[in-house]
């Protein structure tokens, strides 16, 4: 593997004459994933997003969580569709990122926390209403419930679990007047026993942090997602995004490249 900085960009600068010839999309077509992709991110700088964005777009279908969907309920093929999250909603979404959307054109979708709108999650700042309603109104931006508190969920009685997720969903659909029918998981913990539950409060379809593509045939309460905010590189964004870093187990092997 490449070990000077020279040597990255040479491979980098390769990576990109693949990217932009399509080849990329190719080899994924045939090696990589067999289904669709959901991305999760939850706060990176608009310029970081874009650079990923655009790789994105040469590579992937970007489709709304609701034809993800309704292609997996039809049981159609979904390879090479990629749909785009974000959780938590923060303020930076609104400042950094809706630019971003806008000036390309993609859907994505923000998993609020219900009963922290305007408030501060992780020390930092959470979009308010006035800024959701106007995201809202672009038509590219539709939202789900990511909770009420952001509890851990494995910790909760069956009470307050429904609470969480019946409430969340009351309160978004009364704010933003449509029906809320897709669920994110705080921290990405959930257990067998949380399906039922999902289900009792009416959302159509749940997303986890467990990492894979999604077929016809799963279960759309346990709907797969991909972490890649940290995975800068437009390298290790391929790599994850297609599944063929399978292919690299190594521990570190692709931080090197």
């Amino acid at each position: 593997m490449p070990k000077n900085s020279l040597a990255r960009k040479i491979v980098h600068h390769f990576f990109g004459l693949l990217d932009r010839a399509f080849v990329l999309r190719a080899i994924r077509m045939v090696f990589g994933y067999r289904g669709a992709i959901v991305l999760m991110y939850h706060d990176i700088p608009g310029k970081e997003f874009e650079q990923q964005l655009e790789f994105l777009k040469r590579n992937f279908d970007i489709i709304p969580v609701e034809e993800l969907v309704k292609g997996l309920e039809v049981r159609g093929s979904m390879q090479g569709k990629c749909v785009l999250t974000f959780d938590d909603g923060y303020k930076s979404f609104h400042s950094d990122i809706f630019p971003v959307i806008k000036k390309h054109s993609v859907p994505v979708t923000v998993f609020l926390i219900a009963g922290a709108i305007g408030k501060k999650f992780n020390e930092k700042n959470l979009m308010n209403w006035t800024e959701i309603l106007e995201l809202q109104e672009t038509g590219l931006v539709s939202f789900g419930s990511h909770s009420l508190s952001h509890p851990h969920l494995n910790k909760l009685s069956r009470a307050q679990l429904d609470r969480e997720l019946s409430e969340s969903k009351k309160a978004l659909e009364k704010k933003l007047g449509k029906k809320i029918e897709f669920f994110a998981a705080p921290y990405g913990e959930y257990s067998a026993n949380h399906l039922n539950a999902f289900s009792k409060a009416g959302y159509r379809a749940a997303l986890t942090v467990v990492e894979g593509d999604n077929i016809a045939g799963g279960n759309l309460l346990e709907l797969k997602r991909i972490t890649v905010e940290k995975l800068h590189k437009p390298t290790h964004i391929y790599f994850t995004t297609s599944g063929l870093n399978r292919f690299f187990q190594k521990p570190g092997l692709l931080k090197k490249i």
